[in-house]
């Protein structure tokens, strides 16, 4: 992150959606002032369009000539240009969805100056937290410390009774 663009605001949104649309040449990078990975996805994009162009020469020309081994090592080459493309395509575009997935509250959590941080609402069914009955003296119900206080009314009968006696 670029310390220049700490203090300009920045939309998950908008970095989310440049992420999606033109990942593939770290659009959404240079938005939020990564400008070295901006760098490492315009390289890709631009070593694989390079390369493509290159082998589909190379190509064209080994027909020509009929020349098969040639032909065998720029067609694996431009196979691997493709992939290269591909997947700097598909590291854009999973990028542009996390940052939509992870909101304002995400870039502010990496330090960037949102406008407005809110945090993914949790699911409330299985935070709610379990209550178990617990008593303590003070607690008690009216019947059990009626119940408690029987004990000692026939101890006291007791006495009495034997008194009599």
């Amino acid at each position: 992150m670029n310390p220049s663009n700490q203090n300009t605001v920045k939309s998950s949104v908008a970095a989310g959606l440049l992420g999606i649309f033109l990942g593939q040449f770290g659009a959404h990078d240079w938005y939020l002032g990564d400008k070295k990975k901006g760098i490492i996805h315009l390289a890709i994009f631009g070593g694989s369009f390079i390369l493509i162009i290159l082998t589909s020469v190379m190509l064209a020309i080994a027909s020509l000539a009929d020349v098969s081994i040639i032909s065998i090592f720029f067609g694996f080459l431009a196979v691997i240009a493709y992939l290269a493309m591909v997947g700097n395509g598909i590291w854009g575009f999973v990028e542009g969805v996390i940052l939509l997935v992870q909101g304002d509250a995400g870039l502010a959590a990496k330090g960037y100056a949102v406008a407005f941080p809110t945090a993914p609402a949790a699911n409330t069914a299985t935070t709610q937290p379990t209550t178990t009955a617990t008593t303590t003296p003070e607690s008690k119900p009216e019947e059990t410390k009626a119940e408690e206080a029987k004990p000692e009314e026939s101890k006291t009968e007791t006495k009495s009774e034997k008194s009599d006696k």
